[in-house]
């Protein structure tokens, strides 16, 4: 049992670290962005939907899926269970993003997917997605 739980300690450091490079990232940037929101409401935003979003397809809908013989099955490495919940996450995306960024949505979910399998917890998975918005948001010139 002792061995089981060093990688959620490891996982635990690296969201930790994660969240403070975050948040020193946003302090480092102008109290308001260039269409006039504050960086206060952009952070609850963003870590809103990476802490929702985490909850509902990485700590409900994945585990879930991987307790049936079909969803504990492995492709190449990778479960049934995070392919499925990656198909829905990208298509739940859709509804607000152009059908063209599909792919890079499915690919980040394989890759969260895959962070919860390793540690077993969504922990790791809120960190990594929070980042990935800002990175996201930056790159868009926010």
């Amino acid at each position: 049992m002792q061995h089981a739980a060093e990688p959620l300690s490891r996982s635990g450091a690296a969201s930790g670290l994660l969240v403070v490079a975050l948040a020193a990232a946003l302090l480092a940037w102008p109290a308001t962005t260039a269409d006039g929101a504050s960086l206060a409401d952009l952070t609850l935003a963003l870590l809103f939907a990476a802490i929702w979003e985490e909850v509902l397809f990485r700590g409900t809908l994945q585990p879930a899926i991987a307790r049936h013989p079909w969803g504990a099955q492995r492709w190449l490495g990778i479960g049934s269970a995070n392919l499925q919940t990656s198909f829905a996450f990208a298509a739940a995306h859709l509804w607000t993003h152009p059908t063209g960024l599909w792919p890079g949505y499915f690919a980040v979910s394989l890759l969260l997917g895959a962070v919860r399998d390793r540690t077993g917890s969504v922990a790791p998975c809120i960190a990594l997605h929070a980042a990935l918005n800002v990175a996201w948001w930056r790159l868009a010139g926010g």
